[in-house]
């Protein structure tokens, strides 16, 4: 049994949908707690008028892909989807197939056993993060072989440029460049842009210089 709370921040406009997933968390999952976003912190971390710290507190963030659309673009977006644990709230139905901007999706034909078990594989996979020690540069397995498209993305990422930015010098979608993202951060098992940048000085992929942290 786990020995800590789950903060539970749900990003979703309609009283039902939350309402519903609210009562769904607080019956079948235990030490959580549920918090609604009503501050519009998402919405304030982008425009620059809440902290990355006022989000730090939540352990993850379900969030309707609705409510961040018009910020793909923004240049913080890599930071924030790269150091957050989300869930993707998909409140009509959509290709489950499809290229997604999140690991877990909870969708609105998913039963409430399929919505458990996504929230509780997230739960898993953020203790087995905490009990394992803090990834430094040490850590970091140099070794593992990206691909050459990966290698690309991953050089333009920690130099500054947005999502839209690399994928316009790349001639691919954007979607795509977040794929390579989470494949990237999965391959070096490290989440945030600053470790990746520390990563690819070290294996010579850009210089020190060229960093953008």
């Amino acid at each position: 049994m786990r020995d800590r709370l789950t903060n539970i921040l749900i990003v979703e406009k309609s009283d039902l949908i939350f309402k519903g997933l609210e009562q769904i968390i607080n019956n079948r999952i235990l030490k959580c707690i549920v918090k609604r976003d009503t501050n519009n912190l998402i919405n304030g971390y982008f425009n620059g008028g809440i902290t990355e710290c006022s989000l730090c507190k939540y352990d993850i963030l379900i969030i309707n892909p609705q409510a961040i659309i018009s910020e793909l673009d923004h240049p913080k977006v890599n930071v924030f989807l790269s150091n957050s644990n989300i869930i993707g709230l998909f409140s009509s139905f959509v290709d489950r197939n499809s290229s997604l901007l999140f690991n877990n999706n909870i969708y609105i034909n998913d039963t409430e056993d399929q919505i458990v078990d996504t929230i509780n594989n997230e739960i898993n996979q953020i203790d087995k993060t905490n009990s394992n020690p803090k990834n430094t540069i040490e850590n970091i397995n140099l070794e593992e072989q990206l691909s050459k498209r990966e290698v690309e993305v991953l050089k333009l990422l920690v130099r500054g440029y947005t999502a839209k930015e690399i994928a316009s010098k790349l001639f691919i979608s954007t979607h795509t460049v977040v794929t390579h993202r989470k494949n990237i951060s999965k391959k070096l098992n490290i989440k945030s842009t600053s470790a990746m940048a520390i990563y690819a000085v070290t294996a010579k992929l850009v210089n020190i210089d060229d960093i953008l942290i």
